[in-house]
């Protein structure tokens, strides 16, 4: 049509006519290789969708929510709730009631290292309220005054905070109301290994080397101690050791003596305020566990703990070169005397394990 035109035109002003001849036409082109290119591009458009709606089709909610729900029933009652979960990840204020010879002092440098990647506040550690003597005998603080301390502690400082200290389980709900209570974390470690550590570290660890001790006394074997059922290596209970399970008893008289009671209470104490629990033999597990279940404070800490360990064998455990591994028969005169606390940390340690096949089930690397 436009080229007809054209044509037409050329008697009258010729090359005005012309030029708007060559114009028309090169419009008309241009119009049509753009509807021929839209056309096209369209077409292999629709082709890349339907490429990708088949290398990566939509995935079905019904189904992911349908393995969620597969995962919870799988591990009810051996890991915390989903409403548990929810909660930690969004507390302010964490808790560490630590226990002696159980990595805490690694575990403490590794939570300072992390407290600054993450932007939370890690207090000093308040020894008025601790639950154990210089010498390593425990004993049971006023839970008034535990409570009174730990109000001025949280008070002074910004949050989120984790505050850490020696101290036995404390129920701070008359602190703070169940939406500001502190979310607890512990560490532990196989009851007959942790007293071998205990044993040793009062003889040759530096600081408690330079405390007055008979040589005959430093140099005695851990054998040879529960061999001549001296008071530091035998039950000072007739139901054996009761150390680990205080912890997470509390300072209520039950606590103090072994017995079934507290050890249940002990154990209920965890289900219902322990976002986790690890085991000092799995140290790098129990920091990929806290990354993911309270990645707000502690993103980044197995990458932090994996750097630190490169460094820290050579400047930890600064009794080990003295320590001798305990005889079979040693062991089987222990096994008796340690029976409530192995049971106990057989309790943690499944019910972390648990912890760690829930988040694998999740789709989560652990």
């Amino acid at each position: 049509m436009g080229t007809q035109f054209c044509v037409e035109s050329l008697g009258d002003n010729e090359f005005n006519k012309r030029t708007l001849c060559v114009v028309e036409a090169a419009l008309l082109i241009i119009s049509t290789g753009v509807w021929y290119g839209y056309v096209r591009e369209n077409s292999h458009q629709n082709e890349y969708q339907a490429l990708d709606l088949y290398c990566n089709p939509v995935q079905d909610t019904t189904a992911n929510n349908s393995a969620k729900d597969s995962c919870q029933d799988q591990f009810r009652d051996r890991i915390p709730s989903q409403q548990q979960l929810k909660f930690y990840n969004n507390t302010d204020q964490i808790f560490y009631n630590r226990m002696p010879k159980c990595g805490s002092e690694m575990t403490m440098t590794l939570l300072r290292n992390v407290a600054k990647k993450n932007h939370w506040t890690y207090p000093p550690e308040n020894k008025r309220i601790w639950t154990i003597t210089k010498q390593g005998h425990q004993y049971w603080v006023d839970n008034e005054k535990v409570l009174k301390e730990i109000s001025h502690l949280t008070m002074d400082h910004k949050k989120p905070m984790l505050f850490s200290c020696h101290l036995y389980y404390t129920d701070f709900s008359r602190l703070w109301s169940k939406k500001s209570l502190p979310t607890y974390i512990n560490i532990i470690r196989n009851p007959q290994d942790r007293l071998i550590s205990l044993y040793y570290y009062f003889r040759f660890h530096p600081v408690q080397r330079r405390k007055k001790m008979p040589i005959a006394l430093r140099k005695m074997t851990y054998d040879t101690c529960v061999r001549m059922e001296l008071p530091e290596c035998t039950a000072p209970n007739p139901e054996g050791f009761w150390t680990m399970v205080p912890y997470f008893c509390g300072h209520d008289p039950i606590c103090r003596t072994p017995s079934r009671d507290a050890l249940d209470r002990a154990k209920a104490n965890i289900v219902s305020n322990y976002a986790v629990i690890g085991l000092t033999e799995d140290m790098e597990t129990f920091t990929r566990v806290l990354e993911n279940v309270i990645p707000k404070y502690f993103r980044g800490m197995t990458d932090l703990y994996r750097q630190m360990a490169k460094n820290y064998k050579a400047s930890v455990n600064k009794n080990t070169y003295h320590k001798v591994e305990p005889l079979q028969e040693t062991l089987k005169i222990m096994k008796p005397r340690l029976r409530l606390e192995v049971e106990f940390y057989e309790f943690v340690k499944s019910r972390f394990y648990s912890l760690v096949e829930y988040l694998k089930c999740q789709g989560i690397e652990i």
